[in-house]
């Protein structure tokens, strides 16, 4: 019986990388993530990327990435704020 490397010498020698390549580009035009990878390995690619749901994209910015500093000083006054002396 041959080795796991053999056989893998093997289809490397006989398998060109062309099919490998025509694999992969058939897969990408005609099916979805979802259909080729599970949802943990997508969510990992995801935040490895620097993606976030909307939840959690809404947590990650800070009011003055937002608004000005007129609009939030008008909020904090309408709202019982008042400026330390």
């Amino acid at each position: 019986m041959s080795s796991r490397q053999e056989r893998n010498d093997f289809i490397g020698t006989v398998i060109d990388d062309s099919l490998l390549d025509s694999a992969i580009d058939w897969i990408a035009h005609n099916m979805t993530p979802e259909q080729v990878f599970d949802e943990e390995a997508l969510t990992q690619w995801a935040r490895e990327n620097d993606m976030r749901t909307p939840s959690e994209t809404a947590s990650h910015y800070s009011p003055e990435d937002v608004f000005d500093q007129h609009t939030l000083r008008d909020w904090s006054e309408a709202n019982g704020y008042v400026e330390e002396q």
